[in-house]
């Protein structure tokens, strides 16, 4: 099966001396669930601005939907939500329709104007959420856990094939963070492909079928289940299985 993403020897710093990322390779099939995890300062964030194009490597190659993506133009086809989503100026003249329906920009082509079917698939959104009733709520009068939920609506509003997520769950509560989960579970159901990076590492073995582990480079690639048997993941951790099962937790379908 021909990956949706492909990294080939990805390097890259934020100065001269600094190295983010070392010699990264990796690849994301269609239809997979990827997990990326690792230590504070790891990278993972970089990597994901580095594969959106909003940062640019100095060394490595990368290929979205079998297209370079120095030449990759169909960036509708990518849901992006990023951290910390959950300040917004409370002047800020928007309704969570408006948040919503500017996901939709990346489809369009000059003049950029919205239709119709626009508004349906804005609704569609929300309703996949559970926000339907917030259409015309003014941005600043949601909650974080509300606003979380209406950026994930923009991510997927234009149906991407690829959705991306930076710490979704990060700060919010239990029943919330429960709904996102949810969410994901049946977006992949779906057949949306999903790399999300995360800390909540005891409990995503329970969704992810994929595990990217980095640490400025790849120590581990490959199926989630068949991490803790990785030497090489294990010599990461000095060889401590308590350590490990951080994250190598039994895998059971909700």
């Amino acid at each position: 099966m021909q990956p949706i993403i492909s990294v080939n020897n990805l390097s890259f710093g934020y100065t001269k001396t600094d190295t983010a990322l070392r010699n990264v390779s990796f690849s994301v099939l269609k239809g997979s669930y990827v997990a990326i995890a690792g230590p504070n300062g790891a990278g993972k964030t970089t990597l994901i601005r580095v594969l959106l194009g909003l940062a640019t490597p100095y060394t490595g190659d990368i290929t979205l939907f079998e297209t370079p993506q120095t030449s990759f133009s169909s960036w509708e086809r990518i849901g992006y939500l990023p951290q910390h989503t959950g300040h917004f100026n409370p002047l800020f003249p928007a309704t969570v329709a408006e948040i919503v329906r500017s996901g939709l920009l990346a489809e369009k082509r000059f003049p950029k104007r919205y239709n119709t079917q626009d508004k349906t698939r804005v609704q569609d959104a929300l309703a996949r959420v559970g926000m339907t009733d917030k259409s015309d709520t003014s941005v600043h009068a949601l909650s974080g856990g509300q606003k979380q939920r209406m950026l994930l609506a923009r991510a997927i509003v234009a149906r991407p094939d690829l959705l991306i997520l930076d710490e979704p769950s990060t700060a919010l509560d239990q029943e919330t963070r429960s709904h996102i989960f949810s969410f994901l579970k049946d977006e992949h159901a779906r057949g949306v492909t999903i790399l999300m990076i995360t800390h909540d590492t005891a409990h995503i073995g329970q969704y992810a079928d994929t595990l990217l582990f980095l640490d400025k480079k790849v120590i581990f690639s490959g199926p989630f289940d068949g991490s803790c048997k990785d030497d090489v993941l294990r010599n990461y951790f000095g060889g401590d299985i308590a350590g490990e099962h951080l994250f190598n937790h039994p895998h059971t379908e909700h």
